[in-house]
């Protein structure tokens, strides 16, 4: 698509662009303003909703008063002052454990009855008192009178008293009954979150004094004397029509909120409810934001599209003179560069490919004439296979869009060229095809691989034998610290053997002359010794010490005798005074004194079963076969899974050689593996579990032996290594 710019363009995009940035930034602010008025009418309904359900509990609960107020007086009027709450709670009217507690109150001041403890201490200074004992308040005996005083048990807080005057049977003033309430029982069990954690819910007087709010009779850190204060203009009456939300600063701390406030008409009480301006309005502030963020986006898209059609201009011309540098850098190169462009049929798929141009290099490569071979397809071009082969490597190509490199052999006689790398890559709706001559880089590279596999074949032989003079190292090593561990243990287990028995000896004397001493005690008659022996004897449990002393003998005996059985075997194992030379030895013992040194790895994975044959001395290294044998055990019980299993040790011979089998019921060889197991540095064992140098070390002392060590496994039944060795090896003399 071509795209033209006039000369009027540039003065005119600054002044588009402006114009278009300012009514994006005026519907925003419009969009602003209609967030917050939808917003506010949003509050104000929840105002009035939470208000008429507060009202609606209000009402409830002081409806639960009056009713008891009623049957309280109705019993006092009926079976006296005394008698009032036995009756009515005996008759279940009103329950022992009501939440609030109830005072019958006679004439004379004094507290008739009480379902609680705590009473006033002066019930004639009361005002509920002093109102219904007046003359006046003959006329009025069913009003309520409400007030709110100090609470007996904290002086910091409120108490509110519903008070009805009893009379007698003639109508005369006898007494009051009083329930008195918590104030917060109006605020109890609304959530924080209907009303905000400024927000205000309570209950105030007909004069605008508070009563009890949803944080107690504090707000703002206000005491009681200061909410006299600050009062509260009361409406004239109660309607759900007249109830509004106006936003107004509360007289108790300046906080702005939208309140409502209820007058109560059947109860000289109001209710407010109020919720903050700040908490109700905060997601005002997030849709001005997400607003203003939408108008510096749509900003911002503006003005870059602004730029874009001026960068477009400046674009067409680079592209001129890229095309140029193009041109010129192709025909610089020494590689051969074709474009094709492909050529479809009536339905778009593609069926051919047509040389639209070509550089120097490739001239001068395939030996043809530009004019002969630009604008003609690929099936004119090349008609035989390999043309074929190219075209369905172009067809990849331009459906994948991936690039396509191979390096091949030349298959072109016009071609001066031994191996060629040909890389095809779309362009548009063409495909770029660079063929590159690098036999000389191929030969060079063949060269250097074969160079390097020889010389990794040494590194690999030169590493082994450095491996094997390692190990050789720490056998000697190994033998030399077991032969001093084993000669510095001899000593002080040869005199602990020595005195062990003496001490069993001593102790068999100290008997004799214990029985020898108690039976002269009885043959003297002499009874309060005999007494005062017996008791020792019983203190000292002698008769137990008798038995238990030649058992710990035993074992303290039997515990040395296995110290001496290691260390021989430690030293058997070693072989260190003779480590290097050859020498005959037993096969047999050998095979013990390696199974005692690796038990800690055997014993709690598989039992061991030995089925040795007859078999003759062998001419041996016996430290090295030792490393063979711990090295085949080990891995044969690294190979049990999750269950115990056995490892059988057969041994025989044949003529002129001796053999041993090491067999394991673990879980196999796969047969990928088998192949490898002899090999350097080859295990299946993770990573940081095994070094792959034990078999391949094993194999080599089996060779140098002059034997054969073989393998046979079925993958998750067992395996099975055979050491076979001649009872003189060639490389012994």
């Amino acid at each position: 698509m071509r795209v033209g710019m006039t000369r009027s363009t540039p003065v005119l995009l600054p002044i588009i662009a402006l114009m278009a940035m300012g009514g994006v930034w005026f519907v925003t602010f419009k969009l602003i303003e209609q967030d917050k008025a939808d917003l506010v009418n949003e509050v104000e309904l929840t105002t009035k909703h939470v208000a008429g359900l507060y009202k609606e509990q209000v009402v409830r609960s002081l409806r639960d008063i009056d009713l008891t107020l009623s049957v309280v007086r109705h019993a006092a009027e009926r079976h006296g002052l005394k008698g009032a709450l036995p009756a009515v709670e005996g008759d279940l009217l009103v329950p022992a454990s009501l939440i609030f507690s109830i005072d019958i109150v006679d004439q004379a001041g004094h507290v008739a009855a009480s379902n609680h403890a705590s009473h006033a201490p002066d019930v004639l200074t009361q005002p509920y008192f002093r109102h219904f004992a007046s003359p006046a308040a003959s006329l009025v005996g069913d009003t309520i009178y409400i007030d709110t005083t100090p609470s007996l048990s904290d002086a910091s807080k409120r108490e509110m008293h519903f008070a009805r005057r009893i009379s007698d049977a003639k109508g005369q003033f006898a007494g009051v009954v009083l329930v008195s309430i918590d104030p917060a029982y109006f605020t109890t069990g609304y959530d924080p979150s209907r009303v905000g954690q400024q927000g205000v819910l309570g209950m105030v007087d007909v004069n605008g004094r508070v009563v009890v709010t949803r944080t107690g009779d504090r707000i703002g850190g206000m005491t009681a004397d200061a909410h006299d204060a600050a009062r509260i203009n009361m409406p004239t009456a109660s309607t759900e029509e007249s109830t509004t939300a106006t936003l107004m600063a509360n007289p108790w701390d300046g906080v702005k909120r939208y309140t409502a406030i209820t007058r109560l008409n059947a109860f000289p009480l109001g209710i407010i409810v109020g919720l903050s301006e700040s908490e109700q309005l905060h997601r005002l502030q997030e849709n001005k934001l997400s607003r203003q963020k939408q108008a510096v986006i749509a900003t911002a898209m503006l003005c870059g599209m602004a730029l874009l059609m001026w960068q477009l201009g400046r674009s067409r011309a680079r592209i001129r003179r890229a095309q140029t540098t193009y041109y010129a850098a192709s025909e610089a190169s020494q590689d051969a560069c074709f474009v094709l462009h492909r050529v479809c049929d009536v339905s778009g798929a593609t069926v051919d490919f047509m040389l639209i141009d070509i550089n120097g290099r490739a001239l001068s490569l395939t030996g043809r004439d530009k004019t002969a071979i630009l604008d003609k397809s690929l099936s004119t071009l090349l008609p035989t296979e390999v043309g074929q082969s190219i075209r369905a490597i172009l067809s990849s190509v331009m459906e994948t869009g991936e690039t396509y490199s191979a390096e091949q052999a030349n298959e072109w006689p016009s071609i001066p060229a031994k191996w060629l790398h040909i890389q095809a890559m779309l362009a548009g709706d063409a495909v770029v095809v660079i063929v590159r001559d690098i036999s000389v880089s191929k030969e060079a590279q063949a060269e250097l691989l074969r160079r390097n596999e020889a010389l990794t074949h040494l590194n690999s032989q030169l590493h082994e034998a450095h491996e094997h003079l390692i190990q050789s190292e720490k056998l000697a090593s190994i033998g030399l610290l077991a032969a001093g561990v084993a000669h510095e243990i001899n000593n002080p287990v040869g005199f602990v053997m020595s005195n062990i028995g003496t001490l069993d000896g001593y102790i068999k004397k100290l008997f004799e002359l214990i029985d020898a001493y108690q039976a002269s005690q009885v043959e003297a008659n002499n009874l309060v010794l005999i007494s005062k022996m017996s008791a020792l004897c019983e203190k000292m449990d002698l008769a137990y010490l008798r038995e238990d002393i030649p058992s710990l003998m035993r074992e303290t005996k039997d515990g040395i005798d296995r110290v001496r059985r290691i260390v021989r075997d430690l030293k058997n194992f070693s072989h260190v005074d003779s480590s290097h030379e050859w020498q005959l030895a037993d096969l047999h013992a050998g095979i013990d004194s390696t199974l005692n040194m690796v038990s800690n790895e055997v014993k709690y994975k598989a039992d061991v079963v030995k089925a040795y044959g007859d078999i003759p001395p062998i001419l041996c290294l016996p430290s090295e076969l030792n490393q063979v044998i711990m090295n085949l055990v080990v891995n044969a019980a690294h190979a049990m899974g999750d269950e115990r299993g056995t490892i059988t040790i057969t041994t025989g011979h044949t003529e002129g050689v001796v053999w041993a089998d090491i067999a394991d019921n673990g879980s196999g060889i796969s047969p990928a593996n088998l192949a490898h197991i002899f090999d350097p540095f080859f295990t299946t064992k993770p990573v940081g579990k095994g070094t792959g140098l034990g078999l391949s070390l094993a194999y080599g002392i089996v060779k140098k032996h002059g034997g054969q060590l073989t393998v046979t496994s079925e993958f998750g039944v067992g395996t099975t290594f055979r050491m076979t060795l001649p009872l003189k090896p060639p490389t012994a003399a």
